[in-house]
């Protein structure tokens, strides 16, 4: 991957809304229901979040979304085809040891939260921003970046093979997106 891909890819993040910021994670763990015992989801580390645009968060039209560090480098690219909050989760959740109730909702991600949490372990704080961008958005800006982006958009496709081209671009290489789980696509 050239590093022309990776300035394409920060000016798609930094055409895309702010929906989430995470500015870190707590030391106290929480799990999703400990009614369920060994089964609950978690232990997880608990983040300090924001919801920058309700708006965008709430809204049920396909988005490509994408988290990336204070240093605006691409981690993760995924797709909402519905609702991002249906990507990103607010679960209810309880207290690792001792089963009580938490107050306000814990910020989930399935394929993210474990890189979340070793990036938490092996360094200071960092802080990250979940974007989203629609299709015709999308589209606008891969016509401004020119060849070979624009071709993703070039022949009338629908938003949703627009984000699902960007996103499968993004995910076959580690260097755009390394916390990406569809490196199958490689």
């Amino acid at each position: 991957m050239t590093s022309s891909a990776v300035d394409d890819a920060r000016q798609i993040f930094l055409a895309a809304k702010p929906v989430i910021r995470i500015s870190g994670l707590g030391a106290r763990r929480w799990k999703r229901d400990v009614r369920k015992g060994p089964l609950a989801g978690g232990p997880f580390l608990r983040a300090r979040y924001e919801i920058l645009d309700e708006v965008a968060w709430e809204a049920s039209k396909p988005y490509l979304y994408l988290v990336a560090g204070n240093d605006q480098l691409i981690l993760y690219a995924g797709i909402s085809r519905n609702r991002l909050q249906d990507r990103w989760h607010l679960f209810t959740g309880y207290d690792e040891k001792t089963g009580d109730l938490l107050p306000g909702k814990q910020l989930f991600h399935r394929e993210c939260w474990l890189h979340f949490e070793r990036k938490e372990a092996a360094s200071a704080e960092r802080t990250y921003e979940v974007r989203c961008i629609d299709g015709e958005n999308l589209a606008q800006v891969l016509r401004r970046l020119g060849s070979p982006l624009s071709g993703i958009g070039a022949f009338g496709h629908s938003d949703e093979s627009v984000i699902s081209g960007v996103e499968r671009w993004m995910s076959r290489s580690a260097e755009l997106a390394p916390w990406s789980r569809s490196m199958a696509y490689s």
